[in-house]
């Protein structure tokens, strides 16, 4: 296994334990009417992380299995990337929902928004395509 996997192991881990310690030992209600917002924000970024981890180790293996494999390395931090993607937009489906707020045009703003970060990140990662200018002839 790669060097760089075993880390990433370790914080899947530790995400999913601290999920689990919040999900048994605290409640998100604090006197059965209000919402306890610093749990409600341990628990969305516990989530996020888990999901995120879990989401990226699912890409990087579906990769290394069918595509091509030009460095792992490089299939990694894509697989980084896009399992962010996929766990922000779950996230903020769910912060969307418990504000009341989850319409198809937010979803879709969501969407979209994620949809130019990555095109942002593909053009910021890709190799510079050099055009030759060719003085015209006389």
């Amino acid at each position: 296994m790669q060097r760089f996997l075993i880390p990433f192991l370790l914080l899947t881990l530790a995400a999913g334990a601290v999920l689990f310690y919040l999900c048994e030992t605290h409640s998100p209600f604090t006197d059965g009417s209000e919402i306890s917002l610093k749990i409600l924000l341990f628990f969305f970024l516990a989530f996020w992380t888990e999901l995120w981890c879990v989401v990226t180790l699912l890409f990087y293996l579906l990769r290394l299995a069918f595509g091509k494999i030009d460095s792992p390395r490089l299939i990694f931090r894509q697989s980084l990337r896009h399992g962010a993607w996929v766990a922000f937009f779950v996230v903020f489906l769910l912060i969307f929902q418990l504000l009341k707020v989850l319409q198809p045009l937010n979803i879709l703003l969501l969407a979209a928004f994620l949809f130019f970060l990555e095109l942002y990140f593909n053009r910021k990662n890709s190799p510079p395509v050099h055009k030759t200018i060719q003085s015209p002839k006389r």
